[in-house]
Parts: structure tokens; C-alpha cells; sequence
């Protein structure tokens, strides 16, 4: 088996078990979309508060996360999409999208911007390394 085959292989487990551990907290547990979102946010809320309080590995912690990113999609997506007489918001498939897509799209935004401004500072301090003082130009010799 050559690594790409392994890759594709996590990557197809890792979809397929995060999708279905969602639709089985969602509609087999009976918890519901909207309580089954919940219940992976508050994990994955969970998650980052223990990389802050606790000495626990921030890489272990990391990958809990991101494996609990995936059956959240799922029932957050479900949630919003999923027709009211099934326990969702009735919203659309182009309404959840947008809803889902926001957040990204801002937070892409925002990480643009401080990397345009921190760019721009250590700029600004090469140029003039010492605000306020004049320094002297030394004539060659």
C-alpha cells in the first residue's frame, strides 16, 4: 500500500465516521440536530478551554478538536437545512451554506488584515527603527 492510498483511506474514514457519528447522535440517540450540534460545539468549546487551563498536550488536544469538527458540521448543516417536520430549521441548502460559509469567510478576512497590518508596522520600523530621534547621516570619507 503506497501513502497515497493510506491518505485517501484516513481522509474516507475520517468523513464517512465524523458524518454518521452525527447522524447516529442526531436521529438514533433522538437528541436532534439542533441539541446533537450543541452537544460537538460544547466538546469542541470544551477542548479549547483545556489547551488554556490545563497542561494536556495542545497537540492531542488539537486533533480531539478536529475530530470533533466533523459530526458537528454534520448536525450544525442538518440542523439548518433539514426540513422543520425533521427537527430543523427548514432553512435551504443556500441559506445553511451562507450561514455556515459567514464565519469563514470573516474570519479569513480578519486573519488577512492583522497579517496586513503587522506587514506594515515591521515596515514602518525598518524605515525608521527609532521614532523621535534624528539621526545623523555620516558623510563618506
Amino acid at each position: 500500500m503506497c501513502f497515497f492510498d493510506l491518505h485517501i483511506d484516513i481522509l474516507h474514514t475520517y468523513a464517512c465516521s465524523g458524518t454518521a457519528l452525527g447522524d447516529f447522535t442526531a436521529e438514533s440517540v433522538k437528541l436532534g440536530f439542533g441539541a446533537g450540534a450543541g452537544l460537538y460545539g460544547g466538546l469542541m468549546a470544551l477542548t479549547a478551554l483545556l489547551a488554556y487551563l490545563t497542561p494536556i498536550s495542545r497537540v492531542v488536544l488539537f486533533w480531539v478538536w478536529f475530530v470533533l469538527t466533523r459530526p458537528f458540521g454534520a448536525t450544525f448543516g442538518d440542523y439548518l437545512n433539514k426540513p422543520k417536520t425533521h427537527g430543523g430549521l427548514g432553512m435551504g441548502t443556500k441559506y445553511a451554506s451562507a450561514i455556515i460559509a459567514a464565519p469563514l469567510i470573516i474570519s479569513f478576512c480578519y486573519l488577512m488584515w492583522e497579517e496586513h497590518k503587522k506587514k506594515k508596522s515591521q515596515a514602518s520600523r525598518q524605515a525608521n527603527p527609532v521614532k523621535g530621534i534624528a539621526i545623523p547621516e555620516v558623510a563618506a570619507v
